[in-house]
């Protein structure tokens, strides 16, 4: 392709010295042949002399061509003629190594992007196609290295550029963006630029590790504590800071940030006034600037780690930031390919796959482009049981008729689409073997620019096309992404993105787009109907949206699709038809009830995310919707927020114009959260893209200093079971709780006592899993010594190790269901199991513990109810029954260290946390979260059991509002499953507030 005469000219002459050696042995071996076989005297054989005379003629002449052929290669290196010498071809092949290289790193980033998501399946031939048009459309510029930097260049953004090489990804990364999810072209920009730096030496693999995992390996138990409360309440970024100190980068080892801990005290004020910033990836590093700079590329990955290390909410910002810095920000622009331009690229055998998103459809934009091509109507057919035949038939149509065909929700007739896969390759194939050779037809024309080489490969499969009845046509099909679509099929077409744009501003500009008219508004003579009309659209952009913010936001992600909202709107058309237009009030609790429990709450399952969407009807559907200062923002909304108002006007134009006025970026106030709610969805960003492209790397790479995989394994695997508690033994802790004394007032000892009896179910989970941790590490140890075979489930471990991740087995059985606690980090997980086996061993053999470390035990709801069953018991001369009685909760003003006795009924629990508020541990009462404060401490809370009648009493004991019942989770993913129970809480507000807010309690943070 590139300087091919070159090539050609050494080719030719070795061809020609192979062929004449190759002729002369011929001659040798014929000659031996005819004396070998030949009988009487040589001299009288006639024939023999005239062969031998024969061969000896040609001997000559081929000597004569095979010395020739010797002079000319001599030639070419004695007298160096460069333009023919083979020094000078193996010199220009060089030249384009680098293109070489960039382009086997572009490739195997596209394969590894399936890992993302199954959808995003690619093909060599896919990826040769990008190849060939970047070199073809490439700038042709001299001297070679020019040239070869140009091609680079053009492959990278149609893939990427970076200044020091200019990168050969611009063709591949359009390609493959817009095939790509939002929320994954980030990533896969980020998965990029780290394979290309580790393949130009710049990182190693440890960098990359330590990027992704951070300090997520350490025993927080064996490490120092943290002296800086201004890093937060937890310990993640302390354990960042010492795994970062510890860690070398480059190829030359730098431990740049060796120093990092002690900079931290000795600079406090400005560390702690960069930590607080709002965006402090724009500000210089504290001590660290300066070399930074100085290591030019690899300091931008390293302010990367740093960034990651001690604000992990700026992660995402962060590396966008690198990306600008390492390629060009047109990297983390979006990229935007009409319909039209993927039209020209697609050919009658290359379908157009669109990757749906809940709320799009790009049916519409496909019908205004065949109308342009006048190819409209379009043949449609919507996917599902028996419309196999029916889309049959309109392929079938389209290709003797060269019109489009579009199917539709694919994923629900995954066979037929194997089906189509088969017949567009045998279309191809059919046409190559009846069609005259060179006959080329227009079907695999691609976008406007240079021509493509013959080879490519959408002219492969265009050319040799003589039937022009169906050229033209075109198979659309749109598709949710699904594992088990053909990868055939998705390695031949080509795959475009289709999302709905984000925020309530979008999300409401389209419902008065698509589905709110004129009509609609007209529907009902009032202005109250339009109000309210406004008003549920705002209502089902702000439960869309909410999602975002991940358990915050919703405790399960429901999917309201726009018939949520056309039967709302309909149900209050008809009810205003009964009230309003006949003089009768409005039903604000029959229309919030039909909306919030039968339209809307028909898909929530959940109880509390139910109790929070009816908060919002009950909020906004009320008489104060018609007043004139109404807004949809929380009372409590800061006075720069955007106020969010209810337009007055009659004509449709009057609602799409203030739409337009409404901000970009959506204040989480309107949803009714706190600000720090925008940090905690970075954090879920943030995490996000780690853990995918964690996920992508290949588990073979090397790991710090140089070390394999395995070996870096084996080593962690030693270092655990050196940690590794000892084991219970059955007779021992059995013997133990049959000593142990109830609880004061109980004349109940040993396995007579609730809470006695749970504490030996507890050490028996304890005992399986330290049997199931110990078993394992020593397999692995084994399987890596060679001395027992590596097995799938030994090696998925091994994986897991390397990654900082918790093994599957560690956690849940072979059925799926859990026997541990669940951890994203294996540091994590490894010290929480050791404070948990302190925790029983400290029950048994210390007695009944103050307070109890509620996240600790296995099954926190059964130690409530083994309380509970015991202060019954206490209360056996009241009469009490289990079924009389229910948890009542009330917070202490104190930390667990200033407990100094067991309460007489109940107990004492320590160790939870706040999200969505704080506490006022001095006032007793909630208050709105510190800025930059996701979750807090609480204080301890005293747990008890109490009849109905008398919880009902307490009620009124919390002030102007009853108190915020408040849930209690084991982790941050708030679902039934992992309800504990609630605790009521005081406030000066109303309840509602802190269940738009999010409140929750946790027993852990991750």
């Amino acid at each position: 392709m590139e300087q091919r005469a070159l090539e050609e000219s050494l080719n030719q002459l070795l061809e020609s010295l192979t062929a004449n050696t190759k002729a002369l042995k011929e001659l040798d071996s014929q000659l031996l042949d005819r004396l070998s076989h030949s009988s009487g005297n040589l001299l009288d054989d006639l024939e023999l002399i005239e062969v031998l005379a024969n061969t000896k003629a040609k001997a000559k002449e081929v000597e004569k061509k095979l010395k020739d052929a010797q002079e000319k290669k001599a030639e070419m290196y004695n007298k160096a003629l460069r333009r023919h010498c083979s020094v000078q071809i193996n010199e220009k092949r060089e030249q384009y190594r680098s293109v070489a290289t960039r382009g086997s790193v572009l490739y195997f980033c596209m394969v590894e992007a399936s890992l993302i998501c199954w959808m995003y399946n690619s093909s060599l031939t896919q990826f040769l196609e990008q190849f060939d048009i970047s070199v073809y459309r490439s700038e042709k510029t001299q001297p070679t290295h020019k040239r070869v930097e140009k091609i680079v260049e053009y492959l990278t953004y149609q893939s990427f550029r970076i200044a020091w090489l200019s990168l050969l990804s611009t063709q591949v990364y359009r390609y493959v963006c817009r095939g790509l999810f939002e929320r994954h072209k980030q990533t896969f920009v980020m998965m990029l630029i780290l394979k290309i730096l580790q393949t130009d030496g710049i990182l190693q693999s440890s960098d990359i590790s330590f990027l992704l995992s951070g300090g997520a390996g350490l025993d927080e138990k064996a490490e120092p504590p943290c002296p800086f409360r201004w890093l937060g309440q937890d310990s993640k970024a302390w354990l960042n800071v010492l795994q970062i100190s510890r860690t070398c980068f480059g190829r030359d080892q730098i431990q740049l940030f060796c120093e990092l801990p002690e900079s931290l005290g000795k600079n406090e004020s400005a560390w702690k006034k960069w930590m607080e910033d709002n965006e402090p990836e724009n500000l210089p590093i504290p001590d660290y600037e300066d070399r930074l700079k100085c290591l030019k590329n690899l300091g931008h990955v390293l302010r990367l780690c740093l960034i990651r290390s001690m604000r992990p909410d700026r992660t995402v910002v962060a590396s966008a930031r690198a990306i600008d810095q390492l390629l060009e920000p047109k990297y983390t622009e979006p990229v935007t390919d009409s319909v039209e331009s993927i039209w020209q690229e697609s050919s009658c055998r290359v379908p157009v796959i669109f990757l749906l998103s809940p709320g799009t459809d790009p049916t519409s934009s496909i019908d205004e482009l065949a109308k342009k091509k006048r190819k409209f109507p379009t043949d449609k057919v919507s996917m599902g049981e028996g419309q196999d035949v029916v889309a049959r038939e309109k392929i079938k149509s389209g290709f003797l008729s060269g019109s489009w065909v579009v199917l539709q929700n694919c994923h629900l007739g995954l066979n037929f689409m194997s089906e189509i896969e088969d017949l567009l390759l045998r279309v191809t194939d059919i046409n190559k073997a009846s069609s005259p050779a060179g006959t080329h037809g227009k079907a695999g024309i691609v976008a406007a620019g240079n021509p493509l080489p013959h080879h490519s490969f959408y002219n492969h499969y265009a050319r040799d096309f003589t039937p022009i009845f169906f050229q033209d046509f075109r198979l659309w099909i749109t598709c949710e992404p699904h594992n088990k679509f053909p990868i055939g099929l998705l390695q031949l077409a080509i795959k475009v993105t289709n999302e709905s744009p984000i925020g309530l501003k979008a999300g409401l500009a389209r419902s008065f787009t698509t589905m709110i008219t004129q009509e609609t508004l007209d529907k009902v003579n009032n202005e109250k109907w339009r109000t309210i009309v406004f008003a549920l659209a705002m209502l089902h952009s702000v439960v869309q949206e909410r999602r975002k913010f991940g358990p915050l936001g919703w405790c399960i992600p429901y999917e309201f699709n726009y018939s949520d909202l056309e039967a709302s709107l309909f149900v209050v058309e008809k009810h205003l038809a009964a009230t309003i237009l006949v003089g009768q009030p409005l039903s604000w609790s029959t229309i919030g009830y039909m909306v919030g429990e039968v339209q809307y709450g028909g898909r929530i399952t959940d109880d509390l995310d139910r109790e929070m969407f009816n908060t919002y009807t009950g909020k906004w559907l009320t008489d104060d919707l018609f007043k004139s200062g109404f807004c949809f923002n929380s009372a409590t909304s800061s006075a720069h927020d955007f106020m969010y108002k209810v337009p007055q006007g009659t004509d449709i134009s009057v609602f799409r114009d203030y739409i337009n006025t409404l901000p970009y970026v959506d204040q989480p106030g309107v949803f009714g959260l706190h600000v720090n709610a925008d940090l905690t969805f970075r954090l879920q960003e943030s995490a996000s893209m780690l853990d995918t492209i964690q996920d992508t790397l290949p588990k073979a790479s090397s790991g710090g200093k140089g070390k394999s995989q395995e070996e870096t394994v084996r080593e962690k695997c030693v270092e655990m079971l050196g940690k590794m508690p000892e084991d219970f033994q059955e007779r021992v802790y059995r013997e133990q709780v049959s000593k142990l004394s109830g609880p004061p007032a109980l004349n109940a000892k040993g396995f007579a006592a609730p809470l006695n009896i749970f504490l030996y179910q507890e050490v028996q989970r304890m005992q399986r899993i330290l049997t199931i941790v110990r078993a394992n590490l020593s397999s692995i140890i084994n399987a890596i010594d060679g001395t027992v075979i590596m097995t799938p489930d030994l090696q998925d471990d091994v994986t897991a190790i390397f990654d900082l991740r918790v093994p599957h087995r560690w956690m849940r059985d072979p059925s799926g269901a859990e026997i541990s606690w669940l951890s994203p980090t294996l540091g994590k997980w490894f010290s929480g199991m050791r404070l948990r086996v302190e925790q029983l061993c400290n029950w048994l053999e210390k007695g009944r513990p103050k307070s109890f470390w509620l996240a600790g035990f296995f099954n926190p709801t059964g130690f409530l109810t083994g309380m509970m069953q015991e202060v019954t018991r206490q209360h056996k001369k009241d009469q009490w029954g289990l079924d009389d009685v229910v948890l009542h909760s009330e917070m202490r003003t104190v930390d667990v260290e200033k407990i100094k006795d067991i309460p007489d009924e109940g107990v004492n629990i320590h160790g939870l946390y706040i999200e969505g508020s704080r506490w006022n541990w001095h006032e007793a009462r909630l208050e709105e979260s510190l800025p930059k404060v996701m979750v807090d401490r609480m204080p301890v809370v005293h747990a008890t059991a109490i009849t109905s009648t008398e919880k009902r009493n307490k009620g009124l004991d919390y002030g102007q509002f009853e108190p915020y019942d408040c849930p209690v989770y084991r982790y941050p993913s708030r679902t039934d499953k992992y309800l504990v129970f609630r605790v009521q809480l005081r406030s000066d507000l109303h309840p509602s507030h802190w269940k738009l807010r999010g409140t929750a309690l946790l027993c852990s943070t991750e």
